[in-house]
């Protein structure tokens, strides 16, 4: 979300089955309107292996991706989130407008596993060890933050010379 050019990037590495990343996506919301172009979020995977749902989940946003709708499926599943169980991806889909067909099959032939195991390598190679973390122009935050805590790092960022 928001345009290539802002002058900060938030990279936010993120567990759809994660209670704190929920929270967090919020926050981010919040963030993206106080700031607009001045910020780009950009999101990856990172499904825990004790979150047994989260792969699949990390799969079907990326597969909604291909059809424009990433951000939709994304606070989708963020909405429909319950502690130990997964989603109706199906359902969601239609809720998000998303061809049901192709989404079927996109998650049966495992189109973007590879992507999603690229996104879990590229955080382990960063030291991620749990979600939410985000790299904030590089600076690491870890764990659900605060508004004002971004806002804090954010306004430093944008001071500093490029």
């Amino acid at each position: 979300a928001g345009p290539c050019s802002a002058p900060v990037t938030i990279v936010e590495f993120s567990d759809f089955q994660c209670p704190f990343c929920k929270r967090s996506a919020a926050v981010l919301k919040e963030v993206l309107r106080a700031y607009g172009d001045k910020v780009r979020l950009v999101y990856r995977d990172y499904p825990a292996p004790n979150h047994i749902h989260a792969g699949q989940a990390a799969e079907a946003a990326q597969c909604a991706a291909a059809q424009g709708q990433f951000w939709t499926y994304h606070d989708l599943l963020f909405e429909h989130q319950q502690a130990g169980s997964g989603w109706d991806f199906i359902q969601l889909a239609q809720q998000a407008s998303i061809d049901l067909n192709e989404l079927t099959r996109c998650l049966d032939t495992h189109r973007y596993a590879l992507e999603v195991e690229n996104d879990v390598r590229d955080a382990l190679s960063l030291g991620v060890t749990s979600t939410p973390t985000f790299f904030v122009n590089g600076r690491p935050l870890i764990g659900a933050r605060s508004f004002e805590e971004f806002k804090q790092l954010i306004d430093r960022v944008l001071v500093e010379p490029s």
